[in-house]
């Protein structure tokens, strides 16, 4: 009987501050929206520019990205972004992380070219560490520093004349190009 009684007493001292937890804090999802613009720096230097619109509940952000990307070969990423917050109110510092595909974005010359190649979606991703400042009551400016990985896969379909027979030969390869970088970043939440 003894043993009953200190452990269903155990057992509340654990869960009651818990539940008191909880209810400091309860669970509100609200909209989320963010914008920025970056510098990507690794070979070379380049910029990106993205919105990121999704949830936030507490601490967790999550939502649907996407941009322009100019490292290298213009691109197009789509991904996923999660974030988590370690302070609720004020400044917060935050980690996050990106996956998702990448698709190759070609200026009006070179669609235009005959053999240039043809893309496919390759995978994107980005992590890294940032810094949120509140300015107004919904408004935040945030920056962050994180790496970047994109890849991108290309067809090059090309002619070759064959002396024998006297008539063209389509001939195809596949080329992978993949940039990895450093990533810096300014932008603003909503």
């Amino acid at each position: 009987m003894f043993n009953r009684i200190t452990g269903t007493c155990a057992l509340c001292l654990l869960i009651l501050p818990a539940i008191s937890q909880l209810q400091k804090q309860p669970a509100k999802l609200t909209f989320a929206s963010i914008n920025q613009v970056g510098l990507l720096v690794g070979g070379r230097e380049s910029s990106t520019i993205q919105t990121i619109n999704g949830v936030r509940l507490n601490k967790w952000q999550a939502g649907i990205g996407t941009g322009i990307d100019f490292y290298g070969q213009r691109s197009v990423p789509l991904f996923l972004d999660i974030r988590h917050h370690f302070k609720q109110n004020g400044s917060k510092p935050f980690v996050y992380a990106d996956a998702g595909v990448n698709f190759q974005w070609l200026n009006h010359i070179q669609d235009e070219m005959q053999g240039f190649p043809e893309s496919k979606a390759g995978l994107f991703y980005e992590g890294g560490v940032g810094y949120y400042l509140p300015v107004k009551r919904q408004w935040d400016v945030l920056f962050s520093i994180g790496y970047s990985y994109k890849r991108i896969k290309d067809d090059i379909i090309s002619n070759r004349f064959v002396p024998i027979r006297f008539i063209p030969v389509e001939t195809r390869e596949e080329r992978t190009s993949v940039y990895r970088r450093w990533a810096v970043k300014f932008g603003f939440r909503i």
